[in-house]
């Protein structure tokens, strides 16, 4: 009976894996065959595609209070905006405390999913 629990796991795993796989090919499709190694305006990009999937779910189905869970939404969508500025070459306009900024918000950007 314990291997057909084992071989019921690892299936399931299986399953799962090849599920999400599919599903992320399909979501992920676009931003990857854009991807340059070559211009870091590729990774702003990809930053910015997952931090709109994270701040979406976070403030739909995030457990946490209000208090905690409001300004990391907010740090989320600010730099979402300047990393969409340095995608639609609005980077000249940033100045140097939006660089720091960005710098700042990455630095406490660890503990967004705790």
């Amino acid at each position: 009976m314990e291997i057909h629990y084992k071989i019921y796991y690892k299936l399931k795993i299986l399953y799962y894996n090849i599920k999400y796989t599919i599903i992320n090919f399909i979501k992920y499709f676009k931003i990857v065959s854009e991807m340059r190694p070559w211009d870091s305006i590729y990774i702003y990009k990809m930053m910015s595609f997952q931090l709109k999937i994270l701040c979406n779910f976070i403030e739909k189905y995030g457990d946490e209070i209000d208090e905690t869970k409001l300004p990391k939404i907010k740090k989320m969508k600010r730099l979402i905006e300047l990393l969409d500025n340095i995608e639609n070459n609005n980077f000249i306009e940033l100045k140097n405390n939006e660089w720091n900024e960005i710098i700042e918000i990455f630095k406490n950007s660890r503990n967004w999913w705790d």
